[in-house]
């Protein structure tokens, strides 16, 4: 069920899109579709089949980990929420690693935006109080 047909989102517009519903999407094509909720019993045989693979990767001492409803982007404006993914550790370092780097560039940004705008705004009034 496409909900958002007048317009056609990016990868990065889906990662940062926000309702006010409980609903889950996927990006198909650009555009959103609304998942349909899941049953008990999905949920739970999910939840033993993570539970079988990371025994099993424990076991075998893999640097793996199994992990429940990750989203992967599978094309250019495409992204399906996986019901279980098998990843390594190295791959979840890294994506959490790029996420703070993210995070901190925005914040010296938005930080050096006001500094610039306030020694604009200091200097304004500098030259208007000088008149």
């Amino acid at each position: 069920m496409v909900i958002k047909a007048l317009k056609p989102y990016s990868f990065e517009e889906y990662c940062h899109y926000k309702d006010d519903s409980d609903n889950r999407f996927e990006l198909v094509d650009g555009y959103l579709e609304i998942m349909t909720p899941r049953s008990f019993r999905h949920v739970l045989i999910a939840d033993k089949l993570k539970e079988i693979l990371n025994q099993e990767i424990k076991r075998q001492s893999q640097s793996l980990i199994c992990l429940l409803e990750l989203g992967i982007r599978t094309g250019w404006n495409k992204s399906r929420i996986a019901d279980l993914a098998v990843i390594s550790r190295s791959q979840v370092i890294e994506s959490l690693e790029k996420q703070r780097f993210v995070k901190f560039l925005r914040y010296w940004l938005l930080k050096l935006l006001v500094l610039i705008l306030f020694n604009g705004f200091i200097a304004i009034n500098g030259l208007n109080m000088r008149r």
